[in-house]
C-alpha cells in the first residue's frame, strides 16, 4: 500500500501545478532536479519509467555515478530514447569525464527491451 507521500509525488501539485514525477519524466528544473543539483558528488538510481532519469542527470556535473535499471521510455517505441540530440550530446561528454553507467534489464521485458539497449549502446558506446 502506497503511503500519503508516496501517492503525493505522482498527483500532488508541487511546482507550477505539476506532480514531482513530472520533474522525473521531463528532466525539468522542478525539485527532484534542484534538490540533486544542490548535493554534490552524489549517485542517481532509476527504475522503469524513472530509469531514463538516471541516464539523463549524468549531464549533470554533480553526479557522478548512475544506474538505470529497465529504462522503458518511450514505452510504445521500444527502439526510440526518451531524450534529444542534444540530451546525447550533454550525456555523453558527461560519461566521457566520469566514465561509464550501469545499466540493467530482465531478460523478456516488455517494457525495456533488447531493442531499447540497442539504441542506449548506439548513443552512448562508441566501441
Amino acid at each position: 500500500m502506497l503511503s500519503d507521500w508516496d501517492k503525493s509525488v505522482f498527483t500532488t501539485d508541487a511546482v507550477d501545478g505539476k506532480p514531482l514525477a513530472h520533474d522525473v519524466y521531463t528532466k525539468g528544473n522542478g525539485p527532484v532536479v534542484l534538490i540533486i543539483q544542490e548535493l554534490p558528488g552524489i549517485g542517481v538510481i532509476g527504475m522503469c519509467l524513472t530509469g531514463n532519469f538516471a541516464i539523463s542527470m549524468m549531464a549533470d556535473e554533480n553526479v557522478l555515478a548512475g544506474v538505470a535499471s529497465q529504462p522503458s521510455l518511450p514505452i510504445l517505441a521500444n527502439s526510440a530514447l526518451h531524450m534529444s540530440s542534444q540530451d546525447v550530446s550533454e550525456i555523453r561528454a558527461g560519461l566521457e569525464e566520469k566514465g561509464p553507467m550501469l545499466a540493467f534489464r530482465f531478460q523478456g521485458d516488455k517494457l525495456c527491451t533488447h531493442a531499447k539497449f540497442e539504441a542506449l549502446d548506439a548513443a552512448f558506446n562508441s566501441d
